[in-house]
C-alpha cells in the first residue's frame, strides 16, 4: 500500500513539474515570437524613414542651402537668407510609440533603437524650428541660419547612417533561432 501511495505522489509531482516546464516553455516561445514581431515592425519603420529622407532629397537640398549661405552677399543685398521649410503634419514614429513598452524584449538592440529614434525626433524638432524661421517677419542672421542648417544636415545624415545600422541589427535579431535562447 505504501508503494502505491509513493508511486501516486511521485507521479503527481512529476506531472506538476512537467506541466510547469511545458507552460514556461510556451510562455518563453510566445515572448520570443513577440520580440521578433517588435523587431520586424520597428525595422520596417526605420527603413521607411530612410527611404523618405532619400526620396525627398533632404540632404542634397541642405547641402545646396549651406553652400549658398556660405557665399558672400552681393553688394546692396541685405537679404538674410534661405530657409528649409518642411511641413511636418504626420506622426512618423507610430510603430515606435506603439512598442515603447516592449523595447526591452529586443535585448542589446533596444539601446540602438532608442538612440536612433532620439536623433530622428531631434531632426523633427529642428524642422519645426526652421519652419518657424520661415514665418518670422525678420529671419535670423545668415550666420545663425548657416549654423542651424549645418547642424540639421549633420543630424539628418546621422539618422540616415544610424538607422541603416539599426535596421541591420534588428534583422539579425529577427533571424535568431528559438532553441538558441535557452541558456
Amino acid at each position: 500500500m505504501a508503494d502505491s501511495i509513493l508511486v501516486a505522489t511521485v507521479s503527481i509531482l512529476a506531472g506538476a513539474v512537467l506541466g510547469g516546464i511545458g507552460q514556461a516553455t510556451v510562455a518563453r516561445y510566445a515572448a520570443f515570437k513577440e520580440a521578433g514581431a517588435v523587431a520586424a515592425s520597428i525595422r520596417a519603420e526605420l527603413v521607411s524613414l530612410r527611404e523618405l529622407i532619400e526620396r525627398r532629397n533632404y540632404i542634397p537640398t541642405l547641402d545646396g542651402i549651406v553652400g549658398r549661405l556660405r557665399l558672400p552677399l552681393p553688394p546692396g543685398d541685405s537679404s538674410h537668407s534661405e530657409t528649409f521649410n518642411v511641413s511636418v503634419t504626420q506622426d512618423y514614429f507610430q510603430v515606435f510609440t506603439a512598442h515603447v513598452g516592449k523595447l526591452g524584449a529586443l535585448g542589446h538592440a533596444a539601446a540602438s533603437v532608442v538612440s536612433v529614434y532620439t536623433l530622428a525626433k531631434s531632426v523633427l524638432e529642428d524642422l519645426r524650428t526652421h519652419s518657424g524661421f520661415a514665418e518670422q517677419e525678420t529671419p535670423p542672421s545668415r550666420d545663425v541660419l548657416l549654423a542651424h542648417m549645418m547642424e540639421l544636415r549633420r543630424l539628418m545624415y546621422e539618422v540616415l547612417t544610424k538607422s541603416g545600422e539599426v535596421a541591420e541589427e534588428l534583422q539579425r535579431f529577427q533571424q535568431r533561432r528559438w532553441l538558441c535562447m535557452f541558456p
